[in-house]
This record gives structure tokens, sequence and C-alpha cells, in this order.
């Protein structure tokens, strides 16, 4: 930090290029534990150490926290993708995706989760698409969307049924009109 005012000063970890060129890594550790590792190729990993894994990765303070990713430099942008972990073996499950709203306090609601398609100042929003996985024989998975523990709608995996509500019964209704 600056004596005076005003910013204080940039802390830059660098890795060294060795006489034929190639550059080394980064790595940072808290003791014996490798928190993460910046190979040469910007490709970044996490410790994988059972203590470190089970402890949330904490951003931001209580302001509004955004991750994104740099502007494309020349063309259209790339995925940003989030990918569950793979099975470890053969016939087990991928490691799921989760995105939770924060839990409310006493009588607070919790948070909502929302899924929303990019902005365009003079083209068409960005669509949202649910789409179900798909396995080597090319099976497909439902689509499921809940309300609590209901089951509000189900499409199959073949994408010509749709299950509207469970056993309870439900209704389908459109709003009043406004005018």
């Amino acid at each position: 930090a600056g004596l005076t005012t005003g910013a204080g000063g940039a802390v830059v970890i660098e890795s060294g290029t060795s006489p034929t060129g190639d550059d080394g890594t980064v790595t940072v550790k808290a003791g014996a534990t490798t928190a993460f590792v910046v190979a040469a190729d910007g490709q970044t990993s996490f410790s994988t150490s059972t203590t470190f894994a089970a402890t949330p990765v904490i951003a931001g303070g209580d302001a509004a926290f955004t991750l994104n990713r740099p502007a494309h430099t020349t063309g259209a942008g790339t995925a940003f993708t989030i990918a569950g972990q793979l099975a470890g073996a053969d016939t087990n499950a991928g490691g799921a995706i989760e995105v939770v709203g924060g839990a409310g306090l006493t009588t607070g609601a919790g948070g909502d989760a929302t899924l929303k398609g990019g902005a365009s100042p003079s083209a068409a929003g960005g669509a949202i698409v649910i789409e179900s996985g798909t396995g080597a024989t090319g099976t497909h998975g439902t689509v499921t969307v809940k309300a609590g523990s209901h089951t509000a709608l189900l499409i199959d995996a073949l994408g010509n049924t749709a299950d509207v509500g469970d056993d309870e019964a439900f209704t389908l209704k459109r709003p009043t009109h406004s005018t």
C-alpha cells in the first residue's frame, strides 16, 4: 500500500522463462497444501486436497459480484462453461451442477435464481435453452421443472410428451387481459 493518498501498488506474480523459451508455472500454497496452480499455457488448476476441496471458494464482499470473461478481441463471444465432475468409475453418474440462491435469515425470503439470455442494443436478445444430456447410445435425459418439491412440467426423453403437474389437481390459466 502507498504511504500517501491514492491507489496502492499492484502485486504481480510471474513465473520465469527458461533459456529455451519455456515458461514456468505459478503455484500458490497454504502451508503444505497447494491452493492453485497456473500452468504456462494459462490453464488454472485448483487443489484436489480433501480439506481444500470440501471448503467453499468465497469471492467478493457485501456488494454484488460478477464473474465474466473479457470481451472477445475479433469476433463473436465464445462459451463460458461450468461443467460437473466426471465420474471416477464405470456405471457411476457424473457430478451435478446446482445454481442456488442465497438463504434468507429468520423471516427473510430466500434469494432468487435467475437464468437470463444476453441483451442486444439492436438485435434480438439471447435465448434460454434447457437441454437434457444425450448418452452414447442416443438416449436423452428428461427435462423437469419443479416448484419446490412439486413437478410442474416433465418433458420425456423423446421430447414428444409433456406432463403438467403431479398427482394433485392443477390449473392452467392465462392472466386477466389488462385493457
